[in-house]
């Protein structure tokens, strides 16, 4: 905006210019952010047979929504759920539930544990987004939740009934 004004006085004429000026300063919105959700899963095998971790599923429900998001374990047995925020999620809070699934391996004691996670986000200072992670009413840097199965299985008998002795005889 110019403001110009001119006075007059004796004969002398003053002449005053104003300027003001506004600036924007246009912040950008934060880069989004990803939370890892680790799952490491273990097998106690205990009988004749075994078996490794691998292939076992979890589940990540939202429990807002109801919404899950199944993985199963790799053959190292880890998993690793990845939650996407943007700059929308800002203030707000997500509660999740994670477990594991009972495919009914026969054999298998399912872990039947139960991990709460609370994930917060928030805008720091540096115009950069935050996530705050608790599991099980834990404040944790890093999410990983822990299970593990025990598997007792025996080798099972043969079917081969034959009778020996007449191989014998033979």
């Amino acid at each position: 905006e110019l403001i110009a004004k001119v006075t007059e006085e004796n004969w002398k004429y003053t002449v005053s210019v104003t300027f003001n000026n506004t600036f924007v300063l246009a912040v950008p919105d934060p880069d989004d952010i990803a939370v890892d959700i680790k799952v490491e899963k273990t097998v106690k095998n205990t009988g004749e047979l075994s078996i490794g971790p691998e292939g076992f599923e979890f589940v990540l429900e939202d429990t807002l929504n109801g919404e899950k998001i199944t993985l199963q374990t790799g053959d190292k047995g880890t998993a690793n759920f990845k939650l996407p925020f943007t700059a929308a999620d800002i203030g707000k809070t997500y509660t999740y539930k994670l477990y594991e699934s009972n495919n009914g391996i026969k054999g298998v004691t399912y872990d039947t544990d139960i991990y709460n996670i609370n994930i917060s986000i928030t805008l720091g200072q540096d115009n950069k987004l935050l996530a705050s992670i608790t599991m099980n009413e834990k404040t944790v840097d890093t999410a990983v939740a822990e299970f593990e199965n025990i598997y007792y299985a025996v080798t099972p008998p043969t079917s081969d009934n034959n009778n020996i002795s007449f191989w014998i005889i033979l």
